[in-house]
């Protein structure tokens, strides 16, 4: 179920919220080395992804690919912006990424 909010010159199509929605929705654990983490965002275009509140530079696309290094653990979202319209901000996706244990002889 969709439906539109227009403000203005503005209408936007949401699924059953106001915001759009990041996917997978739950947290994301991993171990360091591991596939990269995907995420995508249900608006077909006008995304920006953020990392812990800041924007990423040039993830604009409906996909996010996350290399699975620790430095990349944080909250991430996207903002999406259709006809000059910014939605609110999506539903936030936590990544923990793990460390590999550092063996020693």
């Amino acid at each position: 179920m969709h439906y539109v909010i227009e403000r203005h010159e503005c209408s936007h199509r949401y699924p059953d919220s106001n915001h759009p929605e990041c996917y997978p929705a739950g947290p994301v654990v991993v171990c360091e080395g591991s596939a990269a983490i995907v995420l995508t965002s249900d608006a077909a275009s006008g995304n920006q992804w953020y990392k812990d509140g800041s924007p990423i530079g040039g993830a604009t696309a409906t996909t996010l690919n996350i290399t699975t290094v620790p430095g990349n653990s944080g909250s991430y979202t996207v903002i999406s912006t259709v006809s000059g319209c910014a939605s609110a901000v999506s539903n936030a996706v936590s990544v923990t990424i793990d460390a590999l244990p550092l063996v020693t002889r």
